[in-house]
């Protein structure tokens, strides 16, 4: 059963795509420190960053229009984040122009870090990434909930499609109940039973012998070709950050 932007095929024909994912999770963490780090109120490096973006992303074969639909689900965070400046300034009646620079670099650094950070995602089989985080030492206990945080989100979509499924056969014609107090029981209940399903697959993976390891997909191989571009990429983010 696939769920579109859930169950999807990553990009693997380009050269970003065939890096070992240590390369690309490491550059990724470096670029996003150094976007992270820019003061608040200054846009004069983001033009040099979103052109770094660009040249990973045709590196990566991923299309303006994917990347930014994958950042739609993100957008509301972003957005809500960049208008906090704003609110404060319009209660304490302070410097709007201030305001103003510091909403709009809140909203291209977030902006910024969730692309590459979907970059990585859309270059990166999901199994490969948790591997990488495993070589380069991240708790195991990390990379295990991440993974069953993942596979919960497909449970919940299958439940949410049978409650769909059996409210639609219980509903025929139009929907005479009030439509927000419906859908949120519908919601709830959607939760509920995805919980007590995931308690089953919970037990049956212990029935299984699961003590909490993961098994590893393929050994990760790292070269100088996967080493040499990935710090390349990494030094060109810090040197807009350290020089603009």
């Amino acid at each position: 059963m696939k769920y579109g932007f859930l169950d999807r095929t990553v990009v693997e024909d380009s050269p970003l795509a065939r890096t070992d994912p240590r390369a690309k999770l490491l550059l990724t963490l470096a670029a996003v420190t150094a976007v992270a780090s820019e003061p608040n109120g200054e846009l004069g490096a983001y033009p040099y960053y979103f052109a770094l973006l660009a040249l990973l992303a045709l590196a990566g074969r991923v299309g303006p229009l994917r990347l930014l639909r994958r950042c739609l689900p993100a957008a509301p965070f972003i957005g809500m984040a960049a208008a906090l400046p704003l609110v404060s300034i319009w209660l304490d009646a302070g410097d709007a122009a201030a305001a103003q620079l510091f909403a709009l670099s809140v909203l291209l650094r977030s902006g910024l870090a969730i692309a590459l950070l979907t970059l990585l995602t859309e270059t990166t089989a999901f199994a490969d990434l948790l591997q990488a985080m495993r070589a380069l030492r991240a708790p195991e206990a990390l990379s295990a909930i991440t993974t069953l945080m993942y596979r919960y989100i497909f449970v919940l979509f299958d439940e949410w499609r049978r409650v769909s499924q059996a409210r639609a056969c219980r509903t025929a014609g139009k929907l005479r109940l009030p439509a927000l107090p419906f859908y949120g029981q519908q919601v709830g209940l959607a939760f509920v039973r995805s919980w007590e399903r995931s308690e089953r697959v919970h037990a049956a993976m212990n029935l299984r012998g699961f003590t909490g390891a993961l098994p590893v997909a393929a050994r990760l191989q790292l070269t100088a070709a996967d080493v040499v571009p990935a710090t390349l990429a990494a030094l060109a983010f810090w040197a807009v950050r350290i020089l603009l």
